[in-house]
């Protein structure tokens, strides 16, 4: 289930990266962005506003989960509803949302690939492009040229989405080839397999010594009763 959530958001990621080259060229993309933004808002924000119904109705969460609960849902309805009827005014900020949405996906794909896939044989240039991504983050934010040219601001998210979504694949790939190879190699066994090998040969040989003990002093007691007879005549 995991994989498959892993791989639907690197699919979406790669789709939205194409959709924002293919539609570049318009002369309302940064509205009907901002608009696309707002509607995601909006039904996350209801979403949100439902689910709370739902948990103060069962008294479901302490006070705090709840207000801040009711306080998402609500802002998201707001907020979700003024980018999409007033698009105008968030077209300013929308290079900065950009450039921090490029930042924390490099982020949070170096941290992915560093703990959360430490067990498999990653290859080191998996690790640029998360690193391109920060860098073009911070250059989108940083750079003037970059505010006002709207074009470029759209092609560089593109490209970063559709980077992202791709070295995901690739990612997923070389873990699932760790895994298969740790499967079908017998020094790669579970530690618990081979100790309970130990443990049954451990056993075995416990067996043969209590049963070679036992044959022992079976002959000795045999050898030991005739000169017992013996001794009495």
């Amino acid at each position: 289930m995991k994989n498959s959530g892993s791989i639907l958001t690197s699919f979406v990621l790669i789709v939205a990266g194409v959709f924002l080259c293919i539609l570049n060229g318009r002369h309302d993309l940064l509205h009907t962005i901002v608009k696309i933004v707002g509607a995601a808002f909006f039904v996350s924000g209801v979403i949100n506003v439902f689910i709370m119904i739902n948990h103060s109705s069962k008294r479901k969460g302490n006070s705090f989960s709840r207000i801040a609960g009711w306080l998402s849902g609500i802002g998201g309805v707001l907020l979700g509803l003024a980018m999409f009827f007033y698009p105008p005014l968030f077209t300013t900020v929308l290079v900065y949302l950009f450039g921090i949405l490029l930042i924390l996906g490099g982020i949070i794909q170096i941290c992915i690939m560093a703990w959360g896939y430490k067990d498999a044989s990653l290859s080191g240039w998996l690790y640029i492009v998360p690193v391109v991504l920060i860098v073009a983050g911070v250059i989108m934010i940083c750079s003037d040229s970059l505010r006002v040219n709207a074009s470029l601001m759209v092609i560089i998210t593109g490209l970063g989405m559709i980077l992202y979504g791709l070295n995901s694949f690739f990612g997923m790939i070389a873990v699932a080839n760790t895994r298969q190879q740790k499967t079908t190699d017998p020094a790669q066994l579970p530690q618990e397999k081979t100790t309970d090998k130990k443990l049954a040969e451990n056993n075995e040989d416990n067996d043969d010594f209590i049963e070679t003990t036992e044959i022992k002093s079976t002959r000795d007691t045999a050898e030991s009763h005739p000169a017992s007879g013996d001794s009495i005549h």
